[in-house]
């Protein structure tokens, strides 16, 4: 998936900045390599778009960057090509979309795939494993299920407002509803929509309240809960 995006800071002397899209959170890593063929002075406001990848310590960097326009004063020169004159508009052609060829992984993907969904039925088995060991209040399922389509729309709204550069959905919000019972639905949100299933810091966050949820569970079908007298 290509993101768009804009270069905050240039630092042309060593060959690298950094560029910020409201697609995504936090400010992105580039070098100059990434620009493929061109060659010359990159200036903040650029607009260019872009994909991801991991760079040598696992944080997330742009790759196969396209600039699209200039918003300021922009020298490019193809290599080998003399450079435009100084008057002339430096205005590059939209860009086209990057395809990949097929059956090429594609860099800054979800990389869960059917190994994340299979956590769907899994937390039914342990559901089952920790009602039959102990007493869940009638209720529980109910509420796993309201919390996962309530979260699945949460994701979507979310996903939707960063396309139009919107009002976008806190990421506290998300891992809230994720560790009141909504996680399923966030697992099928993320695989699904393609949606924050590549930020690390994201991921690590949401699999913590995947563990806390499924810990409340167990704590909840025990005898120290205050629904266990009721039952």
């Amino acid at each position: 998936m290509r993101y768009e995006g804009v270069i905050k800071t240039w630092n042309d002397e060593r060959g690298f900045g950094f560029i910020t899209s409201d697609q995504l959170q936090g400010d992105l890593f580039v070098h100059i390599k990434a620009f493929g063929g061109f060659r010359g002075v990159l200036t903040p406001n650029t607009r260019v778009t872009f994909l991801l990848e991991d760079g040598p310590q696992g944080k997330r960097r742009a790759t196969q960057v396209l600039l699209v326009q200039s918003g300021g004063s922009l020298k490019l020169e193809l290599k080998g090509r003399p450079a435009r004159h100084p008057d002339t508009p430096n205005v590059l052609p939209e860009a086209k979309p990057f395809r990949h060829p097929k059956g090429a992984p594609k860099k800054g993907a979800a990389r869960w795939n059917v190994g994340s969904l299979l956590w769907v039925p899994a937390f039914m088995i342990v559901y089952l494993a920790v009602d039959t060991l102990g007493e869940l209040p009638p209720w529980t399922l109910l509420a796993y299920l309201i919390a996962s389509v309530v979260t699945f729309a949460a994701y979507a709204l979310d996903k939707a407002s960063a396309k139009i550069r919107g009002s976008r959905v806190p990421e506290s919000t998300l891992h809230a509803l994720a560790f009141f019972g909504g996680w399923p639905g966030a697992i099928l949100a993320q695989e699904l929509l393609r949606h924050k299933s590549v930020k690390e810091e994201f991921r690590m966050m949401f699999w913590i309240t995947v563990v806390l949820n499924i810990s409340a569970l167990i704590w909840l079908a025990s005898s120290y809960s205050p629904f266990a007298s009721r039952m």
